[in-house]
């Protein structure tokens, strides 16, 4: 009786510490999923300028892109027009690129790091650039120059249906999160820093360039930057 107490009581202790670590991990809730703003109104983007699961579709109630921050992962969703996954043997993804830009220094003409799926590389991988020359002001198709860090797209990536059903068939979340701690050692960026985010899909898995990819709701950094939001923040800031 008394090593049975023992394995009871082991047993528990091993619960209350594997536990927290495992629920910190979960990913978002629905109602945790924070909308992208632009101009004061939620992230837009046309359903019908892209095709498949490159094609970011929303409308007024219904977002192109959300962010959540539990202060160790950071997470990002993008409403797709199709199911991303499917690649392939051994492959979550089909062989395209999601990702989103980031506004550091509050200059529209530039980004200065993109967190990116890349659905082409074998393993498939989410990877952080940083762009350190803008070759062309206010292109989101710039490509980066550096690869600052890479993790597997396994168990960083999620596929789940939405709650949308535009063009005529079902729509799919892809979510995917980033260290925040590297994110931070990265940018050098605090809490509280303000940072701008432009959201696409592309033909590539290492920018927003590919052809037939989607540039959502401007083809352009000027216009399409959001709202301003701040890393730890799970709410943007509207302005």
């Amino acid at each position: 009786m008394q090593n049975i107490r023992c394995k009871v009581f082991c047993l528990a202790v091993l619960l209350i510490q594997i536990l927290p670590a495992a629920l910190s991990f979960a990913w978002p809730a629905t109602d945790q999923w924070w909308p992208v703003y632009r101009g004061g109104v939620i992230l837009q983007d046309p359903n019908t300028d892209a095709q498949t699961s490159r094609n970011v579709v929303s409308d007024a109630t219904h977002s192109a892109g959300y962010i959540f921050n539990d202060g160790t992962y950071m997470y990002f969703r993008l409403r797709l027009d199709a199911d991303p996954g499917g690649g392939g043997g051994q492959n979550l993804l089909k062989p395209f690129g999601w990702g989103v830009e980031f506004d550091t220094d509050v200059n529209a003409g530039t980004y200065e790091w993109l967190i990116m799926v890349d659905g082409i590389a074998n393993p498939e991988t989410i990877n952080l650039w940083q762009n350190t020359v803008q070759g062309t002001l206010g292109s989101p198709q710039d490509k980066p120059e550096v690869l600052y860090s890479s993790t597997a797209a396994s168990g960083n990536v999620q596929i789940t249906p939405a709650d949308t059903s535009f063009n005529g068939d079902q729509d799919y979340f892809l979510d995917w999160r980033f260290s925040y701690a590297s994110f931070k050692q990265a940018t050098g960026l605090t809490d509280s820093s303000p940072l701008r985010l432009f959201d696409g899909t592309s033909a590539s898995g290492n920018d927003l360039s590919g052809s037939g990819g989607d540039l959502v709701g401007s083809s352009d950094l000027y216009s399409g930057f959001s709202d301003t939001v701040i890393p730890l923040g799970t709410r943007p800031t509207t302005g």
